[in-house]
């Protein structure tokens, strides 16, 4: 399991003392809900020393999540099995909760992950950072979604733009998702402008060759 994220202070993991009043905690729901929230692992390790039962981990884990307290998420991910990981990545996305954020990106789904920073595009450089790949369909989702600023990133990190792609987004009529594509670096070949035409887009390709101020020739084939 890796070290504590990057993003955490660099004070101790434990206080000095165990519990500073173990008689605060009613052993309930509530309890640990409170020890999640305020980042309190000693009472978290008080539960764990007696013995008790952990019946709400998962959602003190959201809790912790949400308020950004990582070495309780570390801690806990670590020593029980939970099943909230996904929401209290979200969770933290949505809040900007970064340092859980980088530990969680590496205990999720690839593809879910991707699909929060999408929703959260703040974070999708920290995801991507993890080591999380670039799936096809986290792309075409930024695409769907006009999320130039992550699709930008996603070019920046090695996603490799093809002909198909501009094909693709020329045939649906998305003429900034189209010069995009171009400014990032590719260029349409004549055979990708003619299938654009044939998909009644010639105005694309129009722009493209004026902006370019290249030889219209191609249009003259498509003409009525």
């Amino acid at each position: 399991m890796t070290c504590l994220v990057s993003h955490m202070s660099s004070s101790p993991l434990f206080d000095s003392n165990l519990i500073k009043s173990i008689f605060e905690y009613t052993l309930d729901k509530y309890s640990l809900l409170d020890a999640g929230s305020e980042g309190n692992l000693d009472a978290i390790l008080y539960f764990e020393v007696k013995d008790l039962s952990f019946p709400f981990l998962d959602e003190a884990f959201i809790v912790a999540a949400k308020n950004g307290h990582a070495e309780v998420i570390q801690y806990i991910d670590e020593n029980y099995e939970v099943y909230t990981k996904e929401v209290a990545f979200e969770v933290a996305a949505k809040k900007g909760q970064f340092s859980v954020v980088e530990y969680l990106a590496g205990q999720v789904d690839e593809d879910y992950a991707l699909d929060v920073a999408i929703k959260y595009p703040e974070i999708i450089g920290i995801v991507l950072d993890t080591g999380v790949k670039i799936s096809r369909t986290a792309f075409e989702s930024a695409v769907v979604k006009k999320e130039f600023g992550t699709i930008e990133i996603f070019v920046k990190k090695g996603w490799k733009l093809k002909q198909g792609d501009l094909l693709w987004v020329a045939g649906r009529g998305w003429t900034d998702m189209f010069n995009l594509f171009v400014e990032l670096g590719t260029e349409p070949t004549e055979e990708t402008l003619r299938s654009i035409c044939l998909y009644d887009r010639r105005s694309i390709v129009f722009d493209y060759l004026t902006k370019r101020g290249k030889p219209l020739d191609i249009l003259d084939e498509f003409e009525d």
